[in-house]
């Protein structure tokens, strides 16, 4: 095990009973197979992490950008329905097939079967952490969403996604797993050509930025509320009304 360059493993209440999220970093298949079936359910981080830094101030993991070591892929959460859908094991596989064949085309490098959709995963063979290669590798996943629909607020760099071979145990147990791999790998140039940003959401990044940039700063007294609209506003811009309810923040 490469301390520097190591995947950190986290344990979901998958049943909401209360229990706490637990964290591992080393892979003991015996040790996870027992959380499984006691409910939790079994996630893998994308990328990889230092496991030799110090925690800093507010940091409860290593499971944080201080200590990002490696990007290993960019992916995609494509939930294709939720629990409450109330969608019958036939509909949610056509639906999850007809994602794949949506997805095949790009080549991707694994795709992971869930019970509620599928997880994508193009693998990079750069995985230099520099604050631009972060900056590439955030803007391909945020246009993976645009262009399959996927969940916008599964994005960020320190992402963890179900593992195959293990049960997710939210309603009925599935047994999630690999329903297509392949021998490849991709520079980040080579996906950002693949999976260019649209306009359109570079400038929703540009105004998520901003909006986060203001939050932090603050407001100036007296103007507090009309700046927060205004913000708000910004975020809006160019969509339609009936997407309002799933803006990126």
């Amino acid at each position: 095990m490469n301390k520097q360059f190591s995947k950190i493993y986290v344990f979901l209440d998958d049943k909401e009973l209360g229990i706490p999220t637990q964290t591992k970093y080393e892979f003991n298949q015996k040790e996870f197979e027992g959380l499984n079936h006691a409910s939790y359910g079994v996630c893998c981080s994308v990328n990889s992490f230092d496991l030799t830094l110090p925690l800093l101030p507010g940091e409860k993991t290593c499971r944080c950008e201080s200590h990002l070591s490696r990007l290993d892929y960019v992916y995609g959460d494509l939930d294709i329905a939720k629990q409450k859908d109330g969608l019958t094991d036939e509909q949610k596989k056509l639906k999850k097939e007809a994602k794949l064949q949506e997805i095949l085309p790009f080549k991707p490098t694994m795709v992971i079967e869930t019970a509620n959709g599928i997880h994508s995963y193009w693998k990079i063979s750069d995985g230099t952490v520099t604050t631009e290669s972060k900056l590439k590798c955030e803007n391909i996943i945020w246009a993976i969403i645009n262009k399959f629909d996927g969940d916008p607020g599964s994005k960020d760099l320190s992402r963890i996604l179900r593992m195959p071979n293990f049960y997710h145990n939210k309603g009925t147990p599935f047994l999630c797993k690999i329903i297509y791999e392949a021998d490849v790998s991709y520079t980040l140039d080579e996906l950002a050509a693949i999976f260019p940003l649209t306009a359109q959401a570079s400038e929703t990044i540009k105004n998520k930025v901003d909006f986060w940039e203001a939050l932090k700063q603050g407001f100036p007294d007296g103007n507090r509320h009309s700046a927060f609209l205004s913000l708000c506003l910004s975020m809006l811009k160019g969509k339609p009304e009936k997407d309002w309810g799933n803006v990126w923040l």
